[in-house]
């Protein structure tokens, strides 16, 4: 699967889970962001005063022909929703009412 149209911003990656269900990839997205919480590295920016991330999730089961950039832009949707909704969270693109916050963890 090649995604040459696509580009990750220098703050941004993806992580592919094959065959998992939506809320196994939210909850490793959950699990993600706790641990990066619990390091609490040091930003001065943050008004935590640490290091937070902001999460898209999406799933998919591809149609016959249908581009991976579909599920791309499902996950960068809900990232770009998460960082509207303030941050440090998890935003689940793929549940039926097309966005859910996860709650929020301080």
């Amino acid at each position: 699967m090649i995604l040459q149209d696509w580009r990750f911003g220098g703050e941004e990656l993806a992580i592919v889970l094959p065959q998992t269900p939506d809320e196994g990839a939210v909850e490793v997205a959950r699990q993600l962001s706790e641990q990066i919480r619990r390091c609490r590295i040091p930003h001065r920016d943050n008004p935590l005063g640490y290091l937070t991330v902001s999460i898209g999730c999406a799933t998919i089961v591809p149609a016959r022909g249908q581009h991976p950039s579909v599920l791309m832009q499902q996950a960068d949707d809900a990232l770009y929703e998460a960082k509207r909704s303030g941050r440090n969270q998890v935003m689940n693109a793929c549940d039926p009412s097309r966005r859910t916050a996860v709650p929020k963890v301080g």
